[in-house]
């Protein structure tokens, strides 16, 4: 079941995942079609709120409505850790998250666009999974 991550939750979200520090990417998907651009992506990070697997889940981060976004990886870099974390910009209209691992946060959007990886969208949701669903070793 996905939850939809407003302004009003968004520091319990972050400290219910550690702001995702040492989280490990699986997967990053641009998906386009006539009428809007989303962005998917998943992660394995641990949840203060799993018991299991030494609170290891799998995580997908759905951005819906994306106007720009930035994605530079190295080649035979996946599974990247994010050892600082993302950094999210939430405001009325437009939610921005930096998936750089950088360690200078962003304090506006124009901020983000500089990073190596970031997402601004319109809309923002989650799902968590028990980890292995994206066939992660366990």
């Amino acid at each position: 079941m996905y939850i939809d991550l407003i302004s009003s939750t968004y520091q319990e979200f972050q400290s219910r995942f550690s702001r995702f520090c040492d989280s490990v990417f699986r997967s990053i998907t641009v998906q386009c079609d006539d009428i809007s651009t989303g962005l998917e992506l998943r992660v394995s990070t641990r949840d203060l709120m799993e018991k299991n697997n030494n609170g290891w889940v799998s995580l997908t981060l759905t951005i819906s409505g994306v106007t720009d976004y930035r994605i530079y990886q190295q080649i035979n870099t996946c599974g990247t850790l994010t050892y600082d974390g993302f950094h999210f910009i939430l405001d009325k209209e437009v939610v921005g998250i930096d998936f750089s691992g950088d360690y200078e946060r962003a304090k506006s959007l124009t901020e983000l666009r500089h990073s190596i990886r970031y997402v601004v969208g319109k809309g923002i949701k989650y799902e968590v999974l028990p980890y292995g669903s994206f066939g992660e070793k366990q």
